[in-house]
């Protein structure tokens, strides 16, 4: 197992459609064709103990995660397989790179400038995109705000986060890290007040070879995720709970995430 890097010195990919005949070393050894591999690790089936045909690789820079996407996905063939594999981000893995924040319950006439001045209190802030309705140009009361570090989004949300209103009609904002659309979807299926639930420990399989958002690593809420699920955590099949091994250096989920960008 590689030494743990701290959380921003690393980038995920998600590679799937792996043939089931190949393990973990294969893969590390052909992504490591692509840069400085961290580590690997080849998603199994707890019950059959077999490849589940994906896999997370973790690269020591963005550069080499991006040569690594553009030279497999769609292009890449394992030994014996017909079909190329897929290579991308992991998901939210994009938003983590970008120190993405959502905000929420922001009055209607709050600009960018305001959010930079409020936010610019914790941390350097990148750029703000204040969320608009098309038809009408009008704010949705939410916007996107890009700190320059991690721990600049941190201080935001610890110091925001449920403690400052800027409208008494509102109540206070919402602060939290940004979510992808699978983490949000995901999300909303397991809120039984969208006709979702968790339906005990079992998590949601679409698919025979699942698609990287639509397996629920971490095992129960707020515990150790392969990818940022906001600590929603999750389970397999047959009620066991998931999660990577002790010692695997992947993202710790943090609380429940905000809107999709």
């Amino acid at each position: 197992m590689s030494e743990t890097k701290s959380e921003e010195n690393y980038v995920k990919v998600f590679v799937g459609k792996i043939p089931k005949h190949i393990n973990e070393d294969e893969v590390r050894a052909t992504f490591s064709k692509f840069g400085n591999v961290i580590d690997t690790f080849l998603m199994k089936d707890l019950k059959m103990g077999g490849s589940r045909g994906c896999a997370f690789v973790k690269y020591g820079s963005r550069p080499d995660a991006d040569t690594a996407i553009a030279k497999a996905h769609g292009a890449f063939l394992f030994p014996g397989q017909m079909e190329p594999c897929e290579a991308r981000y992991a998901d939210g893995e994009e938003n983590r790179l970008e120190n993405k924040l959502f905000v929420g319950k922001l009055p209607p006439t709050s600009t960018e400038a305001d959010l930079e001045e409020l936010f610019g209190e914790y941390g350097e802030v990148k750029r703000v995109r204040v969320m608009v309705w098309p038809e009408t140009g009008k704010s949705k009361g939410s916007a996107f705000v890009f700190m320059d570090s991690r721990a600049s989004g941190e201080a935001a949300i610890r110091a925001l986060q449920g403690k400052v209103t800027l409208d008494s009609g509102l109540g206070p904002l919402k602060v939290d890290w940004a979510e992808s659309k699978s983490q949000k979807n995901k999300r909303k299926a397991d809120d039984p007040r969208h006709g979702g639930g968790r339906g005990g420990a079992a998590g949601t399989y679409t698919s025979f070879v699942p698609r990287e958002s639509e397996i629920p690593l971490g095992g129960g809420g707020g515990g150790m995720g392969f990818h940022a699920y906001n600590g929603l955590g999750g389970g397999l099949p047959g009620g066991m709970a998931g999660g990577p091994p002790l010692g695997m250096p992947w993202q710790a989920g943090g609380g429940l995430g905000g809107g999709g960008g």
